[in-house]
């Protein structure tokens, strides 16, 4: 049995507690309580001794009718006693091909909104009512006025994310790394929102610094905390190149006399009708980091393992040919193929090879 103040009344527990944990879902906490007042507990409110969860079922019975009553109540959340956030179940798509990788965690958690904040330049302290953050959570901030040592968010910037420290029940001071000393705001923050990493759009994943929460989709029971679906791409590691090869033909003809050195050609000048391969190879690259390198186009370059292609010798009148530069294999473009977002710097591109032959009929 458990007694302690309620709304400035004496409130008792009476009969037993029953908690149901829950891996993969809400956990569910179902109680009796006895109270001097009638609006003691009040659906939507904090449960009273287990914060991570909501009373969001109370009924009420009239013991003393105007002096004491009974409350059913049916609470649901984080039965743990704290307000963090807690994975409910996840996975992961990966592929060889040319595609993003993907990983979709979904979430229970009281942080997947942005919560107004200001901060205090001369103590570094960041003013947040009721928080719930814990020391060592990552977070970012947005929309920030003020705050100069602070980037946060917004329609050109990723932002940067910080780790909370020195954390109080309203307050809690931010470091570049996890366990880190807290840094200087630079000014005061006058006006600003916060978020846990793990909803601020664009962040990368804890574990894979190039996979970055592309999308969010959040929905609750009309309660604080919330089921956030979150969805996840980009590289989670290294993958191979993905090749496209093309072959085209090139059809040639000439009515003056010349002579072929290929198998089965001919010494002796005649007419000729022949034909040549138009060898195209594309490479598409999947990267984490770094940016379209264009910089080499054209150029002489080999695609790596390239396909053999026979020498070709046309001999005959100098002004009755064409001389190609550059020739050979050749790197004749670097197209960008896919971004998930141009203020993050994964990215798929093509190297583009073609085979070009160094003498051609006019």
């Amino acid at each position: 049995m458990e007694a302690i103040i309620q709304h400035g009344v004496i409130t008792q527990q009476i009969g037993e507690r029953s908690i149901e944990f829950d891996m993969r879902g809400v956990d569910q906490v179902e109680d009796t309580w006895q109270a001097e007042a009638e609006d003691a507990f009040v659906e939507g409110s904090p449960y009273p001794d287990l914060p991570g969860c909501i009373m969001e079922r109370v009924r009420r019975r009239d013991v003393i009718p105007g002096a004491l009553y009974e409350f059913d109540i049916t609470a649901r959340g984080d039965a743990r006693g704290t307000k963090p956030t807690k994975i409910l179940n996840r996975g992961k798509r990966r592929t060889l091909e040319t595609g993003w990788d993907e990983r979709a965690v979904r979430y229970l958690s009281w942080h997947a909104d942005w919560k107004p904040c200001t901060g205090i330049a001369a103590s570094g302290l960041i003013l947040c009512e009721a928080h719930g953050f814990l020391n060592g959570q990552r977070v970012y901030f947005a929309r920030t006025t003020g705050g100069s040592g602070i980037t946060p968010q917004s329609s050109t910037s990723l932002g940067v994310g910080y780790y909370v420290c020195d954390r109080a029940a309203n307050q809690f001071r931010v470091s570049a790394s996890p366990g880190g000393a807290p840094l200087a705001l630079g000014t005061d923050i006058t006006a600003g929102e916060v978020i846990a990493a793990e909803f601020a759009l664009g962040a990368p994943h804890p574990q894979h610094p190039t996979l970055f929460l592309t999308e969010l989709q959040v929905e609750d029971e009309n309660t604080d905390w919330k089921i956030a679906s979150a969805a996840y791409r980009g590289l989670e590691e290294g993958k191979p190149f993905h090749r496209m090869t093309t072959v085209n033909g090139q059809s040639f003809s000439s009515s003056e006399p010349m002579t072929i050195s290929l198998a089965g050609g001919w010494e002796d000048p005649r007419p000729t009708n022949f034909h040549l391969p138009e060898v195209v190879v594309t490479d598409t690259y999947l990267v984490g980091s770094g940016t379209l390198p264009t910089s080499a186009v054209p150029s002489f370059a080999t695609p790596p393992n390239p396909p053999a292609v026979q020498s070709l010798v046309l001999t005959g009148d100098a002004d009755k040919f064409i001389w190609n530069y550059p020739y050979g294999w050749t790197l004749v473009a670097t197209p960008h193929a896919a971004t998930l977002n141009s203020q993050v710097s994964a990215m798929a591109y093509s190297l583009v090879y073609r085979y070009i032959w160094p003498v051609m009929l006019r």
